[in-house]
C-alpha cells in the first residue's frame, strides 16, 4: 500500500491554531502508521479529518489504515469516495490501485467461505480498478502486474464453476435415471403381486376341484361354464 504524507508549505510567517492542529493529528497519525499501530493511526487522521473535510491527506490515510486494519470492505468505500476528489492524474492511478488491492482481499475472504459466484462478480470489479490505475498512469508496473494476477484468478474460479455446473447437470440427471429405476422396480413389484394373487386364486380353485367328488366336479365346472356364458352375452347385450 503507498501512504501520502502531509507536507505542509508555510506562505506567512504566522502559523495560526487551526493548520498546527491538522499537522499534528497528520503527524500523529503518520508515526502510529509507521510502527504498525494502525488503529490509533486511524484515529488521529480522523481528528484531522475533522478540522478539514475536504482533505484528500486524511481521508487517503484513513483508507489505508482500514486496509491494514483488514477492514477491507470499508477501505474500498473510502477509496471509492476519493476518486471524486481529486483530479490529479497520479493521485488517481494511487488511490484506484489500492482500489482494486482492497477488492483483490474481499475475493480471498468469498473464496473461502465457499461463494464462489460472489468472488468472480468482486473480481471483476477489481480488474476494473487496475485497468483504471493503468489509465491513469501508463508507466506504472504495479496496476499492471497486479491486473494479470486478477485476470489469472478469474479464469481459474470460472473454470471452477464451470466444472461444478457440469457436475450439479451431472447429479441431477442421476437423481432422475434412479427415480425412474425405483418407479420400475415399483411397478415390477406390482405386477408381481398380482401375479402372485392371480396364482394363488387358480391353486385355490384347484384344491377346491380335488375335495369334490367327480360328480361335484362336473356340476362346478358346469356352473363356471354357465357364468362365463352370461358374461360374455351380458357383454354383448350392453
Amino acid at each position: 500500500m503507498r501512504k501520502i504524507f502531509f507536507i505542509l508549505a508555510l506562505c506567512f510567517f504566522t502559523i495560526n491554531v487551526f493548520s498546527q492542529s491538522f499537522e499534528s493529528f497528520i503527524r500523529s497519525g503518520n508515526e502510529y502508521y509507521d510502527i504498525k499501530e494502525y488503529e490509533n493511526a486511524n484515529i488521529e487522521f480522523r481528528k484531522a479529518l475533522e478540522k478539514d473535510s475536504t482533505s484528500l491527506i486524511a481521508k487517503y490515510n484513513i483508507a489505508n489504515t482500514s486496509f491494514k486494519q483488514k477492514n477491507y470492505e470499508s477501505a474500498e468505500k473510502d477509496f471509492m469516495q476519493l476518486t471524486e476528489f481529486t483530479q490529479d492524474t497520479k493521485e488517481l492511478s494511487k488511490i484506484y490501485f489500492n482500489l482494486g488491492n482492497a477488492q483483490l482481499k474481499q475475493v480471498e475472504a468469498k473464496f473461502g467461505a465457499q461463494d464462489l459466484q460472489g468472488a468472480i462478480d468482486i473480481l471483476k470489479k477489481c480488474m476494473e480498478s487496475y485497468k483504471n490505475a493503468m489509465r491513469y498512469s501508463p508507466t506504472d508496473k504495479e496496476p499492471k502486474l497486479n491486473y494479470m494476477v486478477a485476470k489469472d484468478l478469474l479464469k481459474k474460479l470460472q473454470q471452477q464453476q464451470q466444472q461444478q455446473q457440469n457436475q450439479e447437470n451431472q447429479d441431477n440427471q442421476e437423481n432422475q435415471e434412479d427415480k425412474k429405476d425405483e418407479n420400475k422396480d415399483k411397478q415390477d413389484e406390482n405386477q408381481d403381486a398380482k401375479e402372485k394373487q392371480y396364482k394363488i386364486s387358480e391353486e385355490d380353485a384347484q384344491r377346491i376341484l380335488d375335495a369334490l367328488g367327480d360328480d361335484d366336479k362336473k356340476t362346478y365346472e358346469k356352473v363356471k361354464e354357465k357364468e362365463k356364458t352370461q358374461k360374455h352375452d351380458k357383454e354383448k347385450d350392453w
